[in-house]
């Protein structure tokens, strides 16, 4: 292969592929939409009301309601759920913070169970960590590929705590056949930032419970309809004023949403393709590690995780996964990535605060080791999605293929610098 482009070879990625646009075909809403009639009302209604209909529909669930954030729609899954004044959860030891940062607003308290190969909640340490003291068990589906929902489901049964979902990296996995989101006893959705289905900004709860969805009106949605959403007897007395808080989604971020479900189909095609490509190109890779995907099993792929595997290459043991990323970003493929904010969860002062004393066994030696050599990289879709796998995997190939010139590091502190 030619000279890597961090030592002045050139790139492998050509300049309109580096980077990729998504949604596809944002800049296509017409905003006239929301100039009519009665779009949305303060109280309810409009475009938000036909996004929360056609959700319900599309994730196999009784009620679905929206919210400005995925972390807003945790929060009033794990609220109108009851966990909170000091309930013991079981949270995921990687991830993302945010499926756990809203239980410790809630006053809950903490018990992390680690995970397996593929960041997901491992069944088997949830076993060890459940207890008399467990009100419930969240997951979440890492990239996009489904968590063992049987076992998990068959734990929760058992000790009869609830089982919830964050299917923020989810959108349309099948489990089984089963869309995820509709897995367990709820669940919450980002579609925020560059999530498959996005609003730029913006969360969805599903749940089949009416008292979990009546609370959650209450929680985000004060005065929804005019206060005619509350129907259960008990919550009436709140129907007007909720609970104070204001947390609806914009309208904006409603239509966006609403007008990707019908095409979300053909897109989740495509990243199958893409990803079904992507690792027939790295698995045989010296150095290169590609977990097989569980039986039963039909990823979303938010994202395509792979590691790097250098054990047995002879390399110094100084050698550092950033050389490599920087070497790829110098070739042009600058979307691979290590994950950084998506990390074991004992990476932040606030959750560890809120651990529960009564757990002996906080260690996260699973989810330490996934951190330190998970990469990633975008799964595409649309009409140049293989032109774009086929450069970033030879941009691997090349780097991976030339890992003894990298051994001295990059260049120089500067190329580092600009690579990242």
């Amino acid at each position: 292969m030619h000279k890597l482009a961090l030592h002045g070879g050139k790139p492998e990625v050509d300049r309109d592929l580096q980077r990729f646009d998504h949604p596809l075909f944002v800049r296509s809403y017409e905003l006239s939409r929301l100039s009519r009639a009665d779009p949305v009302d303060y109280n309810g209604g409009g475009i938000n009301d036909e996004l929360e209909k056609a959700w319900a529909s599309w994730s196999g669930t009784k009620y679905s309601l929206s919210f400005n954030s995925g972390t807003s729609a945790l929060y009033a899954l794990y609220y109108a759920n009851g966990l909170m004044d000091k309930a013991e959860v079981i949270v995921p030891a990687y991830g993302f913070f945010a499926t756990a940062t809203p239980l410790v607003r809630l006053g809950a308290k903490l018990v992390f169970a680690d995970c397996n190969e593929h960041g997901n909640v491992d069944p088997t340490d949830v076993l060890r960590k459940i207890s008399s003291r467990t009100r419930a068990i969240v997951v979440t589906h890492m990239w996009g590929v489904p968590c063992d929902m049987d076992a998990l489901r068959a734990i929760a049964d058992t000790a009869r705590v609830l089982l919830l979902e964050d299917a923020s990296h989810a959108h349309g996995a099948l489990y089984k056949g089963r869309i995820a989101g509709s897995l367990a006893d709820g669940a919450a959705w980002s579609v925020g930032a560059k999530k498959n289905i996005s609003g730029g900004q913006g969360g969805m709860l599903s749940t089949n419970d009416r008292l979990v969805f009546e609370k959650a009106i209450l929680l985000g949605h004060y005065n929804r309809h005019k206060g005619t959403a509350i129907t259960i007897p008990d919550l009436r007395p709140y129907a007007v004023s909720g609970t104070g808080l204001n947390l609806r989604m914009h309208p904006y971020a409603a239509l966006m949403v609403l007008d990707q479900l019908p095409g979300y189909q053909l897109q989740l095609q495509e990243r199958t393709e893409v990803a079904t490509l992507v690792a027939s190109r790295l698995r045989g890779l010296a150095g290169i590690k590609v977990p097989a995907t569980p039986p039963d099993v039909q990823p979303s792929w938010y994202a395509f995780p792979f590691f790097l595997d250098l054990s047995n290459l002879g390399l110094s043991t100084q050698f550092s996964r950033e050389w490599v990323l920087a070497a790829l970003h110098a070739e042009g493929a600058v979307e691979y990535d290590a994950p950084g904010s998506t990390a074991p969860q004992n990476k932040y002062k606030f959750l560890t605060e809120q651990i529960s004393d009564e757990v002996g066994d906080t260690s996260m030696i699973a989810a330490e080791q996934y951190s330190r050599t998970a990469m990633k990289m975008p799964v595409w879709y649309g009409p140049r999605r293989f032109e774009y796998a086929e450069q970033y995997a030879a941009a691997l190939t090349k780097v991976m293929s030339h890992l003894s010139e990298l051994t001295r590091g990059p260049a120089s502190a500067s190329e580092l610098a600009g690579s990242t």
